[in-house]
């Protein structure tokens, strides 16, 4: 499906927001998944169009112009504003049309926690998005996995599991007893990481890590967006 064509997501009503936002992505992107579901825990609304990417159309002149410079996805319009990174994007959502949610508190202190684990997330987090980058991804569109990546990738996975699940014995969820950003940050890879049977048995040695993870991936929220993702 090509940019500026069909393939566009049900729009979402929110008092807080007269105009539906636009994000340039596909439902079934790890990175567009956080900012889908981020809309759907503020009951923003908002229209997905979809990005050509087995023609390359992320890497064309005009999207890296008008959408993203880097060639990546998704990419948000909010009336005359243009923000990339998916991070960033639903922070500013969070920011503009959260209204004090418990999902992004407006509260420094509260926000600083919840900003620690976002962060934590991509600084860390990110050998799980690095696996299954070569694990998944690759085969998917014609590459091979490779093991060199795998290699020096576990290490910090194992080690951010053992974290994250030493953080959770003692927290609900990842900024204490609400649902936040920071746990949406990590629900697209987690997901993928879990399919791959070595991540997901050594997960499942980690008792708190999936007591949090099987709840917060049950959320509807999350379960409508990976349907999206499925179809």
């Amino acid at each position: 499906v090509h940019l500026h064509t069909q393939s566009t997501l049900p729009l979402r009503h929110n008092k807080m927001s007269q105009n539906k936002i636009v994000i340039t992505g596909l439902a079934m992107s790890t990175c567009t998944q956080r900012v889908l579901t981020t809309c759907e825990e503020l009951n923003i609304p908002y229209e997905l169009k979809n990005v050509n990417f087995g023609a390359g159309e992320h890497k064309s002149p005009e999207y890296l112009e008008k959408h993203q410079p880097f060639g990546k996805i998704p990419s948000v319009f909010d009336g005359d504003l243009h923000v990339f990174e998916s991070r960033a994007i639903i922070q500013y959502l969070a920011n503009q049309y959260g209204n004090n949610s418990s999902l992004y508190p407006s509260d420094a202190k509260k926000k600083a926690i919840v900003d620690t684990w976002i962060s934590t997330e991509y600084s860390y987090w990110n050998a799980a998005s690095a696996i299954v980058g070569t694990v998944i991804f690759a085969p998917m569109f014609g590459g091979q996995t490779k093991q060199s990546i795998v290699d020096e990738n576990e290490p910090t996975l194992f080690n951010a599991i053992q974290v994250l699940d030493k953080h959770l014995g003692q927290n609900k969820y990842l900024a204490g007893g609400e649902f936040t950003l920071a746990d949406i940050c990590y629900l697209p890879y987690t997901r993928l990481l879990l399919t791959i049977p070595k991540y997901k048995e050594a997960a499942e040695k980690h008792t708190n890590f999936m007591r949090w993870w099987n709840e917060i991936s049950e959320r509807p929220t999350w379960k409508k967006v990976v349907a999206l993702g499925s179809q």
